[in-house]
């Protein structure tokens, strides 16, 4: 089921019952996707540093889905994933700052 869901969807889940929100929380489901290694689909999804330094509109759901496919390819570590550098050493926060990307950084620190 988990492998269905996108971020999302998850998201919208955890908002819906207070019981749902630490089962459905990223800590919670990434590291166990990931153990799984059936989410062949985020093999080829851009990461964070793919979208923030990409061309065109970004949206909340494409930094989702990228900080999503980051976690995935480092073992489920959202973290790790959010502090990754980008190609300057800069942060992910760093970056949609600097590019002047609100509803990236929104997505960010969300």
């Amino acid at each position: 089921l988990f492998t269905l869901l996108t971020p999302a969807d998850s998201e919208r889940l955890r908002r819906a019952h207070p019981a749902l929100a630490d089962v459905f929380a990223p800590k919670a489901v990434l590291p166990n996707l990931a153990l799984l290694d059936c989410n062949t689909s985020w093999d080829e999804a851009p990461g964070l540093r793919n979208v923030l330094e990409g061309r065109g509109e970004i949206g909340h759901c494409d930094v989702m889905r990228a900080a999503v496919a980051d976690a995935l390819r480092l073992k489920g570590d959202l973290e790790m994933a959010l502090a990754a550098p980008a190609a300057q050493g800069q942060s992910p926060v760093l970056v949609a700052v600097q590019r002047n990307l609100p509803i990236a950084l929104e997505a960010l620190l969300a």
